[in-house]
């Protein structure tokens, strides 16, 4: 009778995916949880990623920018929700991180260039994340909780 239960517990683990989860990210949920950490956070809107960063936001199917209110601090994070091509998307998503990086590479802030180059990319389910704070594996985990 034992092996009868374990048997049924594991092919029900089994159908139901062993415990994994989709990311459905809730971007004004990620904004407020983090606006509360952070603060002095804005969303910043799609002419201004477009234009400046050069980024053909049509190849997600979501996205969100966010990044300190002071142009002269360089934290910000970037949620991409891939669109339905994964590898255009992709591209798109590392192109912005290279044209943020890009941006900050001028010498005239050297804390906030180190902390760009110390950005972290990651990848789950369907979307991009890009952080750069001084703890993004925290930013990540608000983001993805």
């Amino acid at each position: 009778m034992k092996k009868i239960i374990i048997s049924l517990i594991a092919v029900a683990f089994l159908l139901t995916g062993c415990g994994k989860r989709k990311l459905d990210i809730n971007y004004d949920t990620v904004y407020n949880n983090l606006k509360t950490e952070y603060k002095d956070f804005e969303k910043i809107d799609k002419e201004t990623i477009e234009g400046t960063y050069g980024v053909d936001l049509s190849k997600f199917e979501s996205y969100m920018v966010v990044m300190e209110e002071d142009a002269a601090v360089s934290k910000m994070y970037a949620i991409f929700k891939y669109g339905s091509n994964k590898e255009d998307a992709l591209d798109e998503a590392n192109y912005f991180v290279d044209q943020y990086k890009a941006a900050w590479d001028n010498g005239y802030f050297p804390s906030e260039t180190a902390l760009v180059k110390k950005g972290m990319t990651y990848e789950e389910d369907n979307y991009f994340i890009y952080v750069v704070n001084s703890d993004p594996d925290k930013v990540c985990d608000l983001i993805t909780k």
